[in-house]
């Protein structure tokens, strides 16, 4: 309801990471989620991150549900395929009981959230927007992680017709447009939104700071990689390079960030400095 008594449209957002996560789609859609609370009642259904986190919370207007999924290291695609399972299973069973949505947005999290979605906004005969940060399943198969052509298929047409059969789908650029086209939606159904940064969040601080001097990056070159440490990152090339540039005494590459391929980066990055 807003201040005047009036029921405000309700919005259902499906996506395994939100608040707390550190995953890039967890940053956004929060942000997104809780901009959007200012004008709409918004309710997401989450993946449950830690068990400590109650299944239900509201955080800044916005209504969480955190359904049961495992949390399994999603280095292995056995396990992130499990923990996909497990939050679609109870994504669907939670959004097909929700109070009537006038809008359903997912994002592809897991990639092929969005034939759930799809389900669950047909229940309450309800418009249906996907915000699609991948090209899936081809992205799993430029990387080498998806070799089965027979689940290649299978996964192509999951994907492709909940895209098919969205009525508003946003992408995240032009080429990534193109690409959404060849799996047959409209050009007129498709939305660009680039994602963004906070600006008032993340600005700039003085190169001799705390954290620079802790780290002893004062008075150096700074090449930084701050994001996922995943398999689409191709960071076994920065690390590689750098040791070929070890003799540069004002040069300095840090890696910051999570991922599925961060232990093993480390490790080579120990093998190559032996």
């Amino acid at each position: 309801m807003n201040s005047n008594g009036e029921r405000r449209p309700r919005l259902l957002v499906l996506n395994q990471y939100y608040w707390p996560g550190v995953e890039a789609t967890a940053n956004l859609l929060t942000e997104l989620c809780e901009a959007l609370a200012a004008d709409y009642d918004v309710t997401v259904v989450t993946g449950a991150v830690s068990a400590k986190l109650p299944e239900h919370d509201v955080r800044n207007g916005v209504e969480i549900v955190r359904v049961h999924s495992t949390a399994y290291d999603r280095a292995q695609l056995s396990r992130r395929a499990t923990n996909y399972f497990t939050y679609t299973a109870g994504v669907l069973r939670e959004g097909m009981r929700t109070e009537h949505p006038d809008l359903v947005i997912c994002m592809t999290d897991p990639p092929f959230l969005g034939a759930v979605a799809r389900v669950v906004a047909g229940r309450f005969r309800a418009p249906l927007l996907v915000i699609a940060q991948d090209v899936f399943p081809e992205i799993a198969v430029a990387l080498g992680r998806l070799r089965n052509p027979v689940l290649v298929r299978a996964l192509r047409l999951l994907v492709d017709t909940s895209m098919r059969r969205a009525d508003r789908v946003v992408v995240i650029g032009e080429t990534m447009k193109r690409r959404i086209e060849e799996k047959g939606v409209e050009s007129g159904r498709i939305r660009v939104i680039p994602n963004w940064g906070d600006a008032e969040l993340t600005t700039p601080a003085p190169r001799d700071n705390e954290w620079a001097r802790r780290h002893k990056l004062v008075g150096k070159f700074v090449v930084m990689h701050f994001g996922n440490d995943g398999h689409a990152q191709d960071l076994d090339t920065l690390i590689r390079a750098t040791t070929l540039l070890r003799d540069l005494d004002d040069l300095a590459v840090p890696i910051i960030g999570v991922g599925a391929r961060r232990e093993e980066l480390i490790a080579l990055a120990r093998r190559l400095e032996a």
